[in-house]
């Protein structure tokens, strides 16, 4: 059966009915997402003055609605005064410590830069006059990468009524 030419689903047809429930489900995930944040904030804006009731009362915990709460001492590292990722990328390494220092790529911005390529040469892949990004990029790139398509289902919100 060939697809409708219509974007319209017939009320109450197991579609409609799996169609309107995913929409559904990102909607209200969309909403608790948006809460979480909200509570996230809330909760970061509190930690300095529970932080201080329990230093100052001597705390070292309390508990309460089922919860205890205590200060946690995590260290934070960086780069120290006048130092950069790269200095001590190379102290790591000179200190005998090459495993904590790792090179890497992003993954989310290689894929923009192919997204970008796409583009680009969407007329030549539409033409058949290339058959893939791929072939567009360096020599050294093209045994290195793998280009495949995935497909999502893709939910926006309807403003008009």
């Amino acid at each position: 059966m060939p697809p409708s030419t219509s974007n319209k689903l017939a009320a109450n047809s197991p579609e409609y009915e799996a169609f309107s429930s995913f929409a559904k489900l990102t909607a209200r995930k969309r909403e608790l997402a948006s809460e979480i944040k909200e509570i996230d904030t809330t909760l970061k804006a509190m930690e300095p003055q529970l932080l201080t009731f329990l230093g100052e009362g001597g705390y070292q915990a309390v508990s309460v609605e089922g919860f205890t709460l205590s200060p946690h001492r995590e260290p934070w590292v960086g780069p120290g005064p006048g130092q950069t990722r790269a200095s001590v990328c190379q102290a790591l390494k000179a200190a005998g410590l090459a495993h904590y220092v790792r090179e890497d790529f992003s993954t989310r911005s290689l894929t923009t830069f192919i997204k970008e390529i796409e583009t680009r040469c969407e007329d030549q892949i539409a033409s058949g006059e290339i058959t893939s990004v791929l072939d567009v990029l360096p020599p050294e790139l093209r045994g290195a990468l793998r280009v495949a398509p995935t497909y999502r289902v893709n939910v926006m919100k309807n403003w008009r009524k």
